[in-house]
């Protein structure tokens, strides 16, 4: 029961710090998003460039955040010094990513009007990818992570 409660805190740290880390990256993709919208041509493909390409930078900044601070746990620090064990954990990190990029841009063009920068579907997109990723992530993409590197 105790390792239980345990399992569970554990759970709910990791859950709140991908929060915390989603909050950093939303920021992040929303101004980008909005630097883009601003100087693209309104238009569903560039709203659909833009949506891709400021979803890309938040990627790239939660997989550095997540991989030293929400998941820090599924990683022994010392079979991560060498460069190459990041390999199998950022490809399955990309395509989780990816995934929710597909879920993102596909919820975000139903539901706006498909010219520009609009905030209800993108606190859609951010609830459900949040869900998504976490899942995702916790159980795949860092799940056995120790158990593929070699000492």
């Amino acid at each position: 029961m105790e390792e239980l409660k345990h399992n569970n805190w554990k759970l709910s740290r990791k859950f709140f710090t991908f929060g915390v880390v989603g909050v950093v990256n939303t920021l992040i993709d929303w101004v980008v998003f909005y630097v883009l919208c601003s100087i693209l041509p309104p238009s569903s493909q560039s709203v659909s460039i833009a949506k891709a390409a400021s979803y890309f930078v938040g990627m790239c900044c939660s997989f550095v955040l997540n991989t030293q601070w929400t998941f820090r746990d599924n990683i022994n620090a010392s079979k991560m010094k060498n460069l190459s064990a990041y390999i199998p954990v950022s490809f399955r990190f990309l395509l989780v990513g990816l995934f929710c990029l597909g879920i993102n841009n596909l919820i975000y063009l139903v539901l706006s009007d498909r010219q520009g920068f609009e905030i209800f579907p993108l606190i859609v997109t951010t609830l459900v990818t949040y869900i998504v990723g976490f899942g995702l992530n916790n159980i795949w993409t860092y799940g056995k992570i120790n158990n593929e590197i070699k000492d």
